[in-house]
């Protein structure tokens, strides 16, 4: 019982640990994460998230918290008035074809400033699945989802498509086909709005040479003006060495190119990532891993270098309780802050219960549940 209940938190919490990235200096342009890659699987997990900045120095952070300071931003408040949410219980509980999912979210007080209500039904067909998805928001709107999913084992097609409509009752379609190749995959992707107007597309292609050992994925996206965007990479893993490389090639609608080429280099505790942009600047981040098995503690230091030297650094510390986790951590700026994980199943009504109770947490913490 309990290790199925902490499973779902340690996963998240694994994912929360692997997902740091580099930082850059204020005003300066980045082109992209790092890619964290200490084997296949994980370099591949890696290339599938989507882009996401680099962390900022320590600088950059200072200004924006000397904007919110200043009344830029209210840090008491999101969304206008609304006060900042201090802890979110989700529901989760089994239906004969499905599930259904409330979430609540509390302010420091105890009081609810939010509800969320999801249920998801799943049909079998005699190639896929088909899905309905209604959720419930916080302010009532109610958002829908309708979604097929199809194989054909003739030709290795599979299919899928769903259709979003908002509170509006606008309309958006995503329709995806693929298939295999003999040492891959292909596929494309193409959204249409509410008129049936194409809003974009997407193509992909992956190609594995097991003999160099390397992966190759191609995406090129399409603009609903016709203007293309490309990303190729190629990655490639030493299993003797330990160490995993990748080299990524963006072009632009105009055909201008950057590239950036990735290496991650397994240390006795961790691993060191390094980056190298078209600019030839290097970023690095070191990152490493201790167990204490006495107070069932797992801590994670990692340390990001920019291409000026500069430095910042983020330790966290994840604790098992008796029915979840607690999570800490110090942000760049000293402050502290974290969350209180836990989890609970009732048999009698198959429930199961995820709260997220927010610790003490200052501007730097940027400890995510």
């Amino acid at each position: 019982m309990r290790n199925g209940l902490l499973r779902p938190a340690l996963t998240a919490l694994a994912a929360i640990m692997v997902i740091f990235t580099a930082p850059a200096s204020a005003g300066q342009d980045v082109n992209g994460p790092i890619l964290l890659a200490a084997g296949p699987s994980t370099a591949k997990r890696s290339a599938q998230r989507p882009q996401r900045a680099t962390r900022p120095t320590q600088r950059s952070q200072q200004g924006q918290r000397d904007k919110r300071r200043t009344g830029d931003r209210d840090a008491k408040t999101r969304d206008g008035d609304r006060p900042e949410a201090d802890s979110r219980t989700t529901e989760t509980q089994r239906t004969d074809s499905g599930m259904r999912r409330t979430t609540t979210v509390r302010d420091a007080n105890g009081e609810v400033i939010g509800t969320r209500e999801g249920e998801v039904e799943r049909t079998r067909t005699e190639d896929g699945v088909t899905t309905q998805k209604t959720v419930t928001g916080a302010d009532g709107r109610v958002y829908r989802q309708e979604g097929s999913r199809s194989y054909d084992p003739d030709t290795g097609t599979l299919s899928s498509t769903t259709t979003s409509t908002g509170p509006d009752g606008q309309t958006r379609t995503r329709e995806t086909v693929g298939s295999q190749t003999e040492n891959g995959r292909v596929g494309t992707t193409t959204v249409t709005g509410p008129d049936g107007e194409v809003m974009g597309t997407r193509d992909y292609q992956t190609s594995a040479d097991r003999e160099a050992g390397t992966r190759t994925t191609t995406i090129q996206n399409t603009g609903a003006d016709g203007q293309t965007r490309t990303r190729e990479q190629t990655r490639a893993y030493d299993a003797e060495t330990g160490v995993g490389t990748a080299t990524t090639t963006m072009t632009g609608p105009d055909g201008t190119t950057a590239t950036r080429d990735t290496s991650v280099v397994k240390t006795e505790d961790g691993r060191t990532t390094t980056v190298i942009r078209s600019d030839g600047s290097v970023v690095t981040q070191d990152r490493s891993t201790s167990y204490d098995a006495d107070t069932d503690t797992r801590s994670t230091d990692v340390t990001w270098t920019d291409e000026s030297g500069q430095t910042a650094t983020r330790s966290s510390d994840a604790t098992r309780t008796e029915d979840g986790l607690i999570v800490t951590g110090t942000g760049p700026g000293g402050n502290t802050g974290g969350r209180e994980i836990t989890g609970s199943y009732d048999p009698e009504t198959g429930v199961w219960t995820r709260e997220v109770t927010r610790l003490d947490q200052g501007e730097d913490a940027e400890i995510e549940e």
